[in-house]
């Protein structure tokens, strides 16, 4: 016999409640750990950027003009 067959309507309500708000608990643990990832992730990468900006500013001419031959900067020249 199942476990559920043998408890009471409000006991099998109880129970499962309990089991679903353990997985949302456990959905939104993960989740935030996600976004903590991430977010810790484009700080790592604000800090590189800032870094090889001040540390090596003869770089920037070149990125420059990379940057806009991708196309993700406009040319100042006009």
């Amino acid at each position: 016999m199942p476990q559920y067959q043998q408890l009471s309507t409000q006991k099998y309500v109880d129970v499962v409640q309990k089991q679903e708000l353990k997985q949302l608990r456990r959905a939104m643990a993960a989740r935030t750990i996600k976004s903590l990832m991430l977010f810790l992730f484009s700080i790592a990468v604000f800090l590189l950027a800032m870094y090889s900006v001040f540390q090596m500013p003869n770089w920037m001419p070149a990125v420059q003009t990379w940057l806009e031959q991708v196309g993700i900067l406009t040319s100042q020249a006009s």
